[in-house]
């Protein structure tokens, strides 16, 4: 597949084209972001995509998750972020590779254009295995690197492949509450911090949405 061919032909139509290779579309988008492709290619990302997003910034807050689907407290976690410079990044999820996601991803990857002002990624959404953070977070190039999640995330950190890695890659972690103890989460936060100093974590308080998860809404 001509990556860089495609790429033209979205930008000659200004649009993403309804095409069943769903799989290499979201490649060929996910080449023309700087920050995870170590070849450059001479095709700028379009506005529509890049919503705002600042690449070349020395501060990006990344928001990974698989978003299937993607509800308000996904949201929430968007509108309390105190840095703005966001890329949401869908994925599949290395706990549960084999499920099926409920549209194909390169719906998917619309529907998240669609519904939130951001910049989304959709390079992972191409991948055929598990993506785990510890394996992309120290290739992007960004000075300092913030992931922002919920506290039932932040909690799983330590069951999370290679967490060292991870951890000693990043500037910090932004945290929205959920219904977990607070009590174990600032032991957890503390651990962190005694361990890898420079770490940033900020807590995100007052989510009125903290029973609301993907797995929930899709077993209506």
């Amino acid at each position: 597949m001509d990556y860089k061919k495609l790429i033209q032909t979205f930008l000659e139509k200004n649009h993403l084209p309804n095409i069943n290779e769903d799989k290499q579309a979201l490649k060929a988008i996910g080449e023309l972001f700087s920050l995870f492709n170590n070849e450059k290619v001479n095709i700028s990302l379009p506005k529509e995509w890049a919503r705002g997003m600042q690449f070349e910034a020395e501060e990006v807050v990344f928001f990974a998750g698989t978003f299937d689907p993607f509800h308000q407290g996904h949201q929430e976690c968007l509108d309390k972020c105190p840095v703005k410079n966001i890329i949401v990044m869908p994925d599949l999820n290395p706990w549960k590779e084999n499920r099926e996601r409920q549209n194909s991803e390169l719906d998917s990857y619309l529907t998240l254009l669609k519904t939130i002002k951001y910049c989304v990624y959709p390079g992972f959404l191409a991948l055929d295995h598990s993506n785990p953070t510890s394996d992309w977070i120290k290739n992007v190039d960004v000075k300092r690197k913030f992931l922002l999640m919920g506290a039932d995330t932040f909690m799983a950190i330590p069951r999370w492949k290679n967490p060292d890695i991870l951890l000693s890659n990043l500037t910090g972690l932004y945290i929205l509450s959920r219904k977990i103890g607070h009590k174990l989460i600032r032991e957890q936060a503390d651990s962190f911090q005694a361990n890898y100093q420079n770490l940033s974590i900020v807590f995100i308080e007052d989510n009125p949405y903290e029973d609301l998860s993907s797995c929930k809404l899709r077993e209506k």
